[in-house]
Protein backbone atom coordinates (compact mmCIF):
# COMPACT_ATOMS: atom_id res chain seq x y z
CA UNK A 1 0.00 0.00 0.00
CA UNK A 2 1.38 3.36 -1.52
CA UNK A 3 1.08 5.49 1.99
CA UNK A 4 -0.22 9.10 2.01
CA UNK A 5 2.37 10.30 3.94
CA UNK A 6 6.04 12.06 2.81
CA UNK A 7 7.59 10.18 5.70
CA UNK A 8 6.76 7.32 7.53
CA UNK A 9 8.57 6.40 10.65
CA UNK A 10 6.90 3.59 12.52
CA UNK A 11 7.43 2.21 15.64
CA UNK A 12 5.91 -0.26 18.31
CA UNK A 13 7.23 0.38 22.00
CA UNK A 14 4.97 -2.69 23.40
CA UNK A 15 2.32 -5.35 22.55
CA UNK A 16 0.12 -3.95 25.06
CA UNK A 17 -0.06 -0.68 26.88
CA UNK A 18 1.12 2.25 25.46
CA UNK A 19 1.24 0.28 21.64
CA UNK A 20 1.69 3.33 18.93
CA UNK A 21 3.28 4.21 15.52
CA UNK A 22 5.06 7.60 14.99
CA UNK A 23 4.29 9.36 11.69
CA UNK A 24 6.96 12.16 10.80
CA UNK A 25 4.29 13.78 7.65
CA UNK A 26 4.86 16.44 5.16
CA UNK A 27 1.53 16.68 3.43
CA UNK A 28 -1.00 14.56 5.24
CA UNK A 29 -4.21 13.24 3.73
CA UNK A 30 -6.83 11.50 6.29
CA UNK A 31 -6.92 9.44 9.47
CA UNK A 32 -7.89 6.07 8.15
CA UNK A 33 -4.07 4.97 6.45
CA UNK A 34 -2.49 5.98 9.90
CA UNK A 35 -5.16 4.07 12.22
CA UNK A 36 -4.82 1.23 9.15
CA UNK A 37 -1.04 0.62 9.71
CA UNK A 38 -1.18 0.42 13.26
CA UNK A 39 -3.77 -1.95 13.29
CA UNK A 40 -1.89 -4.40 10.90
CA UNK A 41 1.10 -4.08 12.83
CA UNK A 42 -0.41 -4.59 16.37
CA UNK A 43 -1.91 -7.89 14.69
CA UNK A 44 1.22 -8.65 12.55
CA UNK A 45 -1.73 -8.41 9.39
CA UNK A 46 -0.93 -6.50 6.29
CA UNK A 47 -2.16 -3.32 5.73
CA UNK A 48 -4.50 -4.89 2.63
CA UNK A 49 -5.99 -7.62 5.10
CA UNK A 50 -6.99 -4.28 7.49
CA UNK A 51 -10.76 -2.22 6.65
CA UNK A 52 -11.08 0.98 8.35
CA UNK A 53 -14.27 2.68 8.74
CA UNK A 54 -14.17 6.20 10.87
CA UNK A 55 -16.84 7.04 12.92
CA UNK A 56 -15.83 10.52 14.68
CA UNK A 57 -12.42 12.56 13.94
CA UNK A 58 -11.69 15.58 14.72
CA UNK A 59 -10.68 18.43 11.68
CA UNK A 60 -7.97 17.26 9.91
CA UNK A 61 -6.68 20.66 9.61
CA UNK A 62 -6.21 21.32 13.06
CA UNK A 63 -4.57 17.72 13.45
CA UNK A 64 -1.94 17.47 10.17
CA UNK A 65 0.32 20.25 10.53
CA UNK A 66 3.79 20.42 8.69
CA UNK A 67 6.90 19.82 11.14
CA UNK A 68 5.10 17.76 14.19
CA UNK A 69 4.83 14.35 15.15
CA UNK A 70 2.04 12.17 15.43
CA UNK A 71 1.79 9.46 17.92
CA UNK A 72 -1.48 6.80 17.92
CA UNK A 73 -2.16 5.67 21.17
CA UNK A 74 -4.62 3.55 22.83
CA UNK A 75 -5.88 3.57 26.38
CA UNK A 76 -7.00 -0.14 26.14
CA UNK A 77 -4.99 -3.27 27.99
CA UNK A 78 -4.89 -4.87 24.61
CA UNK A 79 -4.86 -3.97 20.75
CA UNK A 80 -7.86 -5.15 19.66
CA UNK A 81 -10.15 -5.17 15.90
CA UNK A 82 -13.78 -4.05 16.11
CA UNK A 83 -15.91 -0.71 17.18
CA UNK A 84 -13.02 1.68 19.51
CA UNK A 85 -11.67 4.76 20.17
CA UNK A 86 -7.82 5.76 19.67
CA UNK A 87 -5.86 8.68 20.49
CA UNK A 88 -3.78 10.81 17.90
CA UNK A 89 -0.89 13.09 19.99
CA UNK A 90 0.55 15.91 18.25
CA UNK A 91 4.25 16.34 19.64
CA UNK A 92 6.73 18.99 19.04
CA UNK A 93 10.61 18.44 20.14
CA UNK A 94 9.32 15.26 21.57
CA UNK A 95 6.57 17.80 23.71
CA UNK A 96 2.93 16.65 24.08
CA UNK A 97 0.47 19.28 22.08
CA UNK A 98 -2.37 18.28 22.21
CA UNK A 99 -4.48 14.83 21.73
CA UNK A 100 -7.61 14.11 19.82
CA UNK A 101 -9.49 11.12 19.81
CA UNK A 102 -10.53 9.17 16.51
CA UNK A 103 -13.60 6.63 17.01
CA UNK A 104 -13.92 3.90 14.55
CA UNK A 105 -14.74 0.08 13.43
CA UNK A 106 -11.15 -1.94 12.32
CA UNK A 107 -12.21 -5.27 10.20
CA UNK A 108 -9.72 -7.67 9.09
CA UNK A 109 -9.96 -10.03 6.31
CA UNK A 110 -8.52 -13.58 7.26
CA UNK A 111 -8.37 -16.45 6.49
CA UNK A 112 -9.71 -18.76 8.88
CA UNK A 113 -10.96 -22.58 9.58
CA UNK A 114 -14.58 -23.50 9.05
CA UNK A 115 -16.59 -26.82 10.12
CA UNK A 116 -16.85 -28.39 6.27
CA UNK A 117 -19.58 -30.79 8.46
CA UNK A 118 -21.14 -31.02 11.65
CA UNK A 119 -18.77 -31.83 14.24
CA UNK A 120 -20.49 -33.71 17.16
CA UNK A 121 -19.57 -32.86 21.08
CA UNK A 122 -16.56 -35.21 21.95
CA UNK A 123 -15.65 -36.00 18.48
CA UNK A 124 -11.64 -35.77 17.22
CA UNK A 125 -11.07 -33.10 14.45
CA UNK A 126 -10.15 -34.71 11.05
CA UNK A 127 -8.55 -33.20 7.99
CA UNK A 128 -11.94 -33.97 6.35
CA UNK A 129 -14.03 -32.08 9.15
CA UNK A 130 -12.33 -28.60 8.11
CA UNK A 131 -11.78 -26.10 5.42
CA UNK A 132 -10.59 -22.90 5.36
CA UNK A 133 -12.26 -19.80 4.20
CA UNK A 134 -11.29 -16.11 3.69
CA UNK A 135 -13.89 -13.94 5.91
CA UNK A 136 -14.12 -10.48 7.72
CA UNK A 137 -13.39 -10.62 10.85
CA UNK A 138 -13.82 -7.49 13.91
CA UNK A 139 -13.25 -9.57 17.17
CA UNK A 140 -9.87 -10.60 18.75
CA UNK A 141 -7.98 -12.70 15.25
CA UNK A 142 -6.44 -15.00 17.83
CA UNK A 143 -9.78 -16.78 18.67
CA UNK A 144 -9.12 -18.17 15.03
CA UNK A 145 -7.21 -20.91 13.30
CA UNK A 146 -5.02 -20.39 10.60
CA UNK A 147 -4.45 -23.82 9.71
CA UNK A 148 -6.09 -27.06 9.70
CA UNK A 149 -2.59 -28.99 10.83
CA UNK A 150 -3.56 -26.65 14.29
CA UNK A 151 -6.76 -28.18 14.85
CA UNK A 152 -5.78 -32.07 14.31
CA UNK A 153 -5.95 -34.11 18.02
CA UNK A 154 -8.15 -31.27 19.41
CA UNK A 155 -11.42 -32.44 20.50
CA UNK A 156 -14.69 -30.32 20.08
CA UNK A 157 -16.35 -29.31 23.28
CA UNK A 158 -19.62 -28.87 21.85
CA UNK A 159 -21.95 -29.32 18.54
CA UNK A 160 -20.22 -27.14 15.96
CA UNK A 161 -22.34 -26.90 12.97
CA UNK A 162 -21.56 -26.99 9.21
CA UNK A 163 -20.20 -23.68 8.01
CA UNK A 164 -19.76 -22.04 11.54
CA UNK A 165 -16.26 -20.95 11.95
CA UNK A 166 -13.83 -22.82 15.01
CA UNK A 167 -12.48 -20.66 17.49
CA UNK A 168 -10.12 -21.74 20.13
CA UNK A 169 -13.26 -21.63 22.84
CA UNK A 170 -15.15 -24.27 20.80
CA UNK A 171 -11.90 -27.13 20.56
CA UNK A 172 -9.67 -28.61 23.46
CA UNK A 173 -7.20 -30.85 23.85
CA UNK A 174 -8.80 -34.53 24.91
CA UNK A 175 -8.55 -35.07 28.54
CA UNK A 176 -6.85 -38.39 29.65
CA UNK A 177 -9.80 -39.15 31.48
CA UNK A 178 -13.25 -38.30 30.43
CA UNK A 179 -16.42 -37.82 32.66
CA UNK A 180 -18.67 -41.43 32.55
CA UNK A 181 -15.00 -43.60 31.84
CA UNK A 182 -14.13 -46.70 33.33
CA UNK A 183 -10.94 -46.08 35.21
CA UNK A 184 -8.20 -47.95 37.19
CA UNK A 185 -8.20 -46.22 40.40
CA UNK A 186 -4.71 -47.21 42.38
CA UNK A 187 -4.58 -46.57 46.00
CA UNK A 188 -1.16 -46.26 47.72
CA UNK A 189 -0.65 -46.23 50.77
CA UNK A 190 2.43 -46.94 52.99
CA UNK A 191 4.15 -49.74 50.51
CA UNK A 192 1.17 -50.89 49.82
CA UNK A 193 -0.41 -50.46 46.25
CA UNK A 194 -4.41 -52.01 45.68
CA UNK A 195 -6.17 -51.48 42.46
CA UNK A 196 -9.55 -51.45 41.27
CA UNK A 197 -12.20 -50.06 38.96
CA UNK A 198 -14.69 -47.39 39.25
CA UNK A 199 -15.75 -44.46 37.42
CA UNK A 200 -15.17 -41.20 36.93
CA UNK A 201 -17.28 -38.11 37.48
CA UNK A 202 -15.47 -35.49 35.37
CA UNK A 203 -13.13 -35.27 32.94
CA UNK A 204 -9.47 -34.75 34.09
CA UNK A 205 -6.45 -33.68 32.14
CA UNK A 206 -2.90 -35.66 33.46
CA UNK A 207 -2.25 -33.54 37.10
CA UNK A 208 -5.92 -32.79 37.51
CA UNK A 209 -7.95 -33.91 40.74
CA UNK A 210 -11.51 -35.55 39.91
CA UNK A 211 -14.19 -37.39 41.28
CA UNK A 212 -14.41 -41.04 41.13
CA UNK A 213 -16.59 -44.00 41.89
CA UNK A 214 -15.19 -47.50 43.29
CA UNK A 215 -16.76 -50.14 41.95
CA UNK A 216 -16.36 -52.43 44.42
CA UNK A 217 -17.08 -50.14 47.34
CA UNK A 218 -19.43 -47.43 45.65
CA UNK A 219 -16.91 -45.19 48.14
CA UNK A 220 -16.46 -42.00 46.31
CA UNK A 221 -12.57 -39.83 45.93
CA UNK A 222 -10.54 -37.67 44.93
CA UNK A 223 -7.98 -39.36 42.68
CA UNK A 224 -5.48 -37.38 40.38
CA UNK A 225 -4.98 -38.13 36.72
CA UNK A 226 -1.84 -40.17 36.14
CA UNK A 227 -2.57 -40.70 32.44
CA UNK A 228 -5.09 -42.47 30.16
CA UNK A 229 -7.93 -43.68 32.05
CA UNK A 230 -5.46 -44.19 35.16
CA UNK A 231 -6.07 -42.40 38.11
CA UNK A 232 -3.96 -42.50 41.68
CA UNK A 233 -5.26 -41.98 45.24
CA UNK A 234 -2.42 -41.86 47.45
CA UNK A 235 -2.53 -41.79 50.91
CA UNK A 236 1.39 -41.26 51.89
Amino acid sequence: MVSPFKYIKLHIRSPLVGLFCLMTFGQAQGFAPLLQEYISNQFALENEQVTVQILHHPDPDQVFKSGFTLEVSSRQTRPRLGHQTLWINRFLDGQLQKSWPVTFKATAELTVAVAAKKISRITELKAADVEMQTLLVDDDPQRYFSSIDDLMGLQARRLIRKGCVITEDAVRIPPAVERGDVVEIQVISGNLLISTQGQAHQDGMVGDRIRVTCESTGKKMLATVSKDNLVVVDFN
